[in-house]
């Protein structure tokens, strides 16, 4: 009688079940690293969106005479041409929060942060920028 050769092509169960868990184990740390990224993004997108919005109430404080109240807040830049977003959300879908100072010569421009809420830390940190200085609580060396 003669022998039959038994020749194996593929993997086995174990060694397809190995490299599934590798596999998904360099996507699941590739995925981490991405959502951090992409949140440090997502501030610095708020960050540069708040200094063009200070630099549009420069500009309106220097033609109009004086910074927008708060009742009229960043609207007022929009009806008045000084910039042509339609809708001050940040990056997280929250209005942008415009407070002019007790004596109307400054204004702070505020972002909640990722959490929506008063506080937070990390990248839930609460954005502001103020007149005549420079981003605040933003944890970004610029």
């Amino acid at each position: 009688m003669k022998k039959i050769k038994k020749i194996n092509y593929g993997f086995s169960l174990m060694e397809t079940l190995i490299w599934v868990g590798i596999v998904g184990i360099f996507v699941g740390l590739v995925g981490i690293a991405g959502f951090a990224f992409w949140d440090r993004a997502k501030v610095r997108a708020c960050v540069q969106e708040m200094k063009i919005y200070s630099a549009a109430l420069m500009d309106y404080s220097e033609t109009e005479g004086g910074l927008p109240t708060n009742e009229e807040g960043l609207k007022i830049l929009l009806e008045k041409g000084y910039v042509t977003k339609t809708k001050f959300l940040d990056p997280w879908q929250n209005a942008y929060v415009y407070t002019q100072t007790d004596d109307g010569q400054g204004f702070m421009i505020k972002s909640l942060g990722s959490d929506k809420k008063e506080g937070g830390a990390g990248t839930a940190k609460d954005l502001t920028v103020s007149s005549g200085t420079d981003t605040e609580g933003t944890g970004i060396e610029e």
